[in-house]
């Protein structure tokens, strides 16, 4: 069997020994060099196209249907709950005056949350840890607690039950998902830096830099629409925008590529860049265009819709 390797960065350094393992089990194998962001990043048409009977796609949970087949092997960091108990205790105070949590994660870190939510309990504290109900559809269901960049319903199932979230992991983004949509005080658990902190500078950030975003989307005359070429990356009709903009007495054209970046659309003459990928592009790499970037939701706030 022909097997095509997807790794995410952060696991670059095992991909030759998951080779190893799947060629000594009789397997050719390919390892893709290309990024891969998540679950909704799979390789399929390349697979096809390289002659691959199998896509074996590390580090992520099954997101959405592919033309190959593909095993989705989880990646999970064992809890060290010495190091969790140091943190917790360490920067106590930062969350001692919040009487209910929700607890949320990104999968690696995701068998840490039944161990934090034992801790707070001994400190006399109430814990939700929520999930996701199958929000897109056919698509499989998430774990209890785990976030995606583009899902945070596993906060807002119980947003009515808890007072603050805490975000357990090393990264901001899939933290932002749940601080952005239940308005909650949240705050970061960085198992990698070691420390407590609260996400809402980031929020001020995040809200500072969409605003100077919607404000010149307001005064565009002309629209870009990127529309992904990942499976998985196909949240919004381009088509249905498209007809939207134009209404508006304004112009907008479609374009695809595979991963948008600056170099790839900033040289058409487009006023305005609407990303219909990932939600991450117009969030956390907002300020690396020059040309105002925006996602849907964002476009109807700047067409007063």
């Amino acid at each position: 069997m022909r097997i095509l390797i997807q790794v995410p960065a952060g696991l670059r350094k095992q991909a030759l020994a998951y080779a190893s393992e799947l060629e000594k089990q009789g397997n050719e194998v390919i390892i893709s060099a290309e990024n891969c962001f998540g679950a909704c990043d799979l390789r399929d048409s390349e697979a096809l196209s390289l002659g691959c009977d199998k896509i074996v796609h590390y580090g992520h949970v099954k997101f959405v249907n592919s033309k190959i087949p593909v095993e989705f092997i989880e990646y999970r960091l064992p809890c060290d709950s010495i190091r969790l108990k140091t943190i917790l205790e360490r920067d106590w105070k930062q969350i001692e005056q919040f009487k209910s949590f929700g607890l949320v994660s990104s999968l690696q870190f995701l068998d840490w949350l039944p161990v934090l939510k034992e801790l707070l309990e001994t400190k006399g504290k109430k814990v939700e840890i929520g999930k996701s109900e199958k929000p897109y559809g056919d698509k499989p269901e998430l774990h209890s607690g785990q976030l995606l960049g583009c899902d945070g319903n596993a906060g807002l199932s119980v947003a009515g039950k808890v007072d603050c979230f805490v975000s357990l992991g090393s990264g901001k983004f899939h933290a932002l998902a749940v601080a952005l949509e239940t308005k909650k005080p949240l705050f970061l658990l960085d198992i990698e830096r070691g420390e407590i902190r609260s996400a809402e500078a980031a929020k001020e950030l995040f809200f500072k830099q969409k605003a100077v975003a919607v404000s010149r989307a307001k005064d565009s005359k002309t629209f870009g629409i990127v529309i992904s070429t990942k499976p998985g990356q196909k949240f919004f009709s381009a088509r249905d925008l498209k007809s939207i903009i134009e209404k508006k007495g304004k112009t907008a054209y479609i374009f695809a590529c595979d991963e948008l970046k600056p170099e790839k659309i900033e040289d058409f003459p487009v006023d305005c860049i609407v990303n219909t990928a990932c939600p991450r592009i117009a969030i956390e790499d907002r300020i690396q265009f020059s040309k105002p970037i925006i996602n849907p939701d964002e476009l109807m706030e700047a067409l007063a819709l």
